[in-house]
């Protein structure tokens, strides 16, 4: 996990405030040794150099707790816990939802017992939903937040909307809102803004925006329809 230190505004590990106040769990972090500039670029591939260090550390799963209490609501920066601004976004959209992943068993899918079977169902499953139902079959309870935490840890996106299935002809903005118009209506309900609904769902913000606004246009239609029928 990364922070600015507030004298030089210069972006640190947490690791490194720890090795000079009092020592806790972060001086265990991996990014101690590392170039803290390394975890606040945006590009891809030194945010998969970042994410390579996290996967790592022995810390993982605290240092992600830790980043999410620090996150403020609207902005997020940089990578903490194995994760980048926008996942974190993502998962703090989840906890809106009632879905708090089992950090304890994300990590336990990438540990060398299961690595080579979740790296299998990735590559494979359609869905979130189709690696949970696979891995409850080789007898790990597991459910699509976990999962999704995984595969972001492994690299992966995460995406809540599912591949087509074959003769699935549907455009994706009309798979958005035919799919996931519940999940939006809770999340906008709860006040989450488009961006926090578009990084929930793993998805681009303009087809994301058009299936909100398509949405929230026929609700209140049926509303109005409703009262004008009573």
């Amino acid at each position: 996990m990364t922070v600015r230190t507030p004298i030089k505004g210069r972006p640190t590990t947490a690791a490194a405030i720890a090795s000079t106040d009092t020592p806790d769990w972060r001086v265990q972090g991996a990014c101690r040794k590392e170039d803290p500039d390394l975890f606040f670029e945006g590009g891809k591939r030194r945010q998969s150099r970042a994410r390579k260090v996290c996967a790592g550390c022995p810390v993982l799963a605290r240092c992600l707790t830790q980043t999410l209490a620090r996150d403020d609501s609207t902005y997020r920066w940089g990578m903490g816990g194995g994760l980048n601004a926008v996942q974190r976004r993502a998962l703090s959209a989840e906890l809106l939802l009632g879905n708090r992943p089992n950090l304890a068993v994300a990590e336990l899918l990438l540990s060398p017992m299961w690595a080579s079977v979740f790296r299998g169902l990735r590559n494979r499953c359609r869905s979130l939903g189709e690696i949970v139902a696979a891995l409850r079959e080789h007898g790990l309870l597991v459910d699509e937040v976990t999962v999704r935490v995984a595969v972001w840890w492994a690299g992966g996106d995460g995406s809540r909307v599912a591949k087509p299935a074959d003769g699935d002809t549907r455009a994706f903005g009309t798979r958005v809102r035919e799919d996931h118009a519940d999940e939006i209506r809770r999340l906008r309900a709860e006040g989450a803004w488009h961006l926090t609904v578009a990084a929930y769902l793993g998805a681009p913000m303009d087809p994301v925006s058009r299936a909100v606004a398509a949405i929230e246009q026929a609700d209140a239609v049926a509303k109005e329809n409703l009262g004008v029928a009573a």
